[in-house]
């Protein structure tokens, strides 16, 4: 009994997470993390990180994600194959909250597959699926015919010399990363970079507007207000 809650927390720990980063809103709003792009901008972008049949994240998309959380972008989400159906009802919700929403979707391994099927059922349901992105991708022929991607989504394929065997698309852009690891792709520093260039594209086609302030809390040593009386930026409450 006493290796019972040991193995389960460790198989459970294994099952994915299709949340974002504890902390990715705070590193976002930091404009030094991407100077280039506005947080505005960066914050409407939302990116879906597809693994593969990978249960002890080997080829290291949780790297990847905090890696994108780091570069300023906090909206993504990592999830497996199970997680399809959870998060296209996520995405109709954020698309409602949300109208202005990008999304880029990114399949490593195995996981190509379901990014570009994942993809085509969102564009379909109306979303605004700007980019889909396969690192080190499996042969489409081990896991059956690709599905077909809208002309407007940019379709980028990262892999090692070689990479052109594995995806028919005519309009697939390749990324040829000849050192590219095997068994680590999602954690070499060139493919951190094009999955960050892929959103900010996206980011970049959102209107820029002036953030809402921010209401200041009132000091200690103040009386909290009224409702009615909180004056945004003013650090305490209207007399």
């Amino acid at each position: 009994m006493r290796f019972i809650v040991p193995v389960t927390v460790f198989l459970l720990g294994l099952a994915g997470c299709a949340n974002c980063h504890h902390r990715a809103c705070d590193l976002a709003l930091e404009e030094s993390r991407c100077p280039e792009v506005p947080a505005c901008q960066r914050m409407k972008v939302h990116a879906i990180l597809v693994k593969g049949i990978d249960p002890l994240d080997v080829a290291g998309v949780e790297s990847l994600r905090e890696c994108l959380v780091e570069a300023g972008y906090p909206k993504i989400f990592r999830i497996e194959n199970h997680h399809a159906s959870y998060i296209e009802h996520e995405v109709t919700r954020i698309r409602c909250e949300q109208p202005e929403a990008r999304f880029v979707i990114v399949g490593s391994g195995t996981g190509a597959m379901l990014a570009r099927s994942l993809a085509s059922s969102l564009a379909k349901a109306g979303a605004d699926v700007d980019a889909v992105v396969e690192i080190a991708p499996i042969h489409p022929a081990i896991l059956g015919p690709s599905h077909e991607l809208n002309a407007t989504v940019r379709h980028v394929v990262i892999g090692r010399v070689g990479i052109r065997a594995y995806s028919p698309g005519s309009k697939t852009e390749y990324r040829i990363v000849p050192e590219l690891a095997r068994l680590t792709p999602c954690t070499h520093p060139l493919v951190v970079e094009m999955v960050k260039e892929q959103l900010e594209l996206s980011a970049q086609t959102i209107a820029e507007v002036e953030d809402a302030p921010f209401p200041s809390l009132p000091l200690l040593d103040q009386r909290a207000p009224a409702p009615g009386e909180f004056v945004v930026g003013t650090g305490g409450a209207s007399s």
